[in-house]
């Protein structure tokens, strides 16, 4: 049986808690921000609750990158 592989878009909000490492352990978190277009594969990673998995980041071009941000986290950029 092939290995589920789960491939998105996604970016890092623009937060301070968006990366925590934290803890005795020194374990990190992460938090992304998802567009609704990728909710196929924000399912498919409810399945994989408690399990361990690698993740891997490939860099994509920027126009590509400004056009799946959430437009309602824009304009609460705009109103600070």
């Amino acid at each position: 049986m092939d290995k589920l592989k789960i491939e998105f878009i996604a970016s890092l909000p623009d937060i301070l808690s968006a990366i925590n490492i934290a803890g005795q352990d020194g374990n990190s978190r992460m938090k992304l921000d998802i567009p609704a277009s990728e909710i196929e594969a924000v399912i498919k990673m409810i399945g994989l609750k408690g399990k361990a998995f690698k993740v891997m980041i490939e860099e994509i071009e920027e126009e590509i990158n400004n056009s799946y941000k959430n437009p309602e986290i824009e304009k609460l950029k705009l109103i600070k």
